[in-house]
């Protein structure tokens, strides 16, 4: 499984964003530590603030903070957002004039390895990140502006 660029950037966007302790921080800054495009993120971001992880504050010196405490965000939540997840894990049987609809031994691992991926994610919030990204041993500046 392959992280989509939204996904990427939605976690990164939210520990920059975690670790800059509750102070607003405008889409331009947020595109500009990542080295990415402003009118992609806005749409990530957008994403973001429907679901309340993040809030935003409109005007000059307005930006995005979090919408929840960090402890409270997991990487499943962000992940749920912009990936597929368990449910989603469906076959072609009608086009492939199969009859394994509900039995089929490929779709059953798939979706159990789903689960066990998100029951992973499941265990890590913003705040653990955050945390990482102040002890790793990489400098990490960008992340902590």
């Amino acid at each position: 499984m392959r992280m989509s660029k939204k996904t990427e950037y939605a976690v990164h966007s939210l520990v920059i964003i975690a670790c800059g302790g509750g102070n607003h921080i405008q889409l331009e800054e947020l595109a500009e530590k990542q080295n990415i495009s402003k009118s992609y993120l806005a749409k990530v971001m957008q994403e973001l603030s429907k679901t309340g992880i993040i809030k935003a504050s409109p005007g000059v010196n307005g930006g995005y903070y979090m919408g929840k405490e960090p402890s409270c965000i997991t990487l499943a939540d962000v992940f749920r957002i912009f990936e597929d997840t368990p449910k989603s894990v469906c076959c072609q049987f009608a086009n492939r004039n199969c009859d394994a609809e509900g039995v089929c031994e490929i779709t059953q691992r798939v979706s159990k390895g789903f689960e066990k991926l998100y029951e992973e994610l499941e265990k890590t919030t913003f705040a653990d990140l955050v945390v990482k990204a102040d002890i790793s041993r990489f400098a990490l500046n960008w992340l902590k502006g």
